[in-house]
């Protein structure tokens, strides 16, 4: 783990915070500029791993503008806070849907 290597870890959350993660923890909502600034203010990284997308591809044609407010939005909103820090974005195989078995393993 990266705290076992001496790198502190700061994360945000959204509904009840977690317990028991041992990393610091700052409430706050993609879509809210404001608390991802103070988030990334209080914290200062040095770098961003955001996890934090839409990735259910059946539903996103249920919720588009959901998914694109999330996603895009929120993805702009919290490169706005990173500042300078690199940002990382994840995120899973989900958004290519289903792919046949001889198009896989999937190549980028």
């Amino acid at each position: 783990m990266l705290t076992d290597r001496g790198h502190e870890i700061a994360g945000t959350y959204i509904g009840g915070r977690p317990d028991g993660l041992g990393v610091e923890l700052h409430r706050a909502d993609l879509l809210d500029a404001g608390a991802l600034a103070e988030a990334c203010g209080a914290v200062r990284p040095e770098r961003i791993v955001h996890l934090a997308g839409l990735s259910q591809v059946g539903v996103s044609f249920e919720q588009p503008e959901r998914y694109r407010e999330v996603n895009v939005v929120g993805t702009a909103n919290l490169l706005e806070a990173a500042g300078p820090a690199p940002l990382l974005f994840a995120s899973s195989a989900e958004v290519y849907g289903e792919v046949p078995a001889e198009e896989q393993p999937i190549r980028e």
